[in-house]
């Protein structure tokens, strides 16, 4: 099965078609750092703003070196007022280890 998949960017339209998850954007860019969009998902539609840039304040503090745990992971969630993080790595012999924590998404239905 062949996955369609669609970007068009001319002047200031911004079309975006992920066909395998059933998702449209048609956005209008409407200044430096701001889209105007509706997005469309399962017959419904949303409108939607997307922001450029940092969303997140830069934390300048540093934890002290030592391996990444679930722990240390939760820290630096809790450093970066970031919604959610992930951290993955892998070793040459095949170790893989991926650790995640946050809220990645959240679903928001109308009363």
């Amino acid at each position: 099965m062949r996955v369609r998949r669609e970007v068009k960017l001319n002047s200031s339209t911004i079309y975006l078609e992920l066909a395998s998850l059933g998702v449209t954007v048609q956005g209008t860019l409407v200044g430096r750092d701001r889209v105007d969009a509706v997005v469309i998902s399962k017959g419904q539609t949303q409108k939607a703003i997307i922001l450029r840039g940092d969303l997140y304040p830069v934390v300048l503090t540093k934890l002290p070196a030592g391996p990444m745990t679930r722990d240390r992971l939760r820290s630096l969630l809790l450093l970066s007022q970031a919604p959610a993080i992930g951290v993955g790595w892998s070793f040459v012999r095949g170790t893989r280890t991926v650790l995640v924590d946050g809220v990645r998404s959240l679903v928001c239905r109308r009363q």
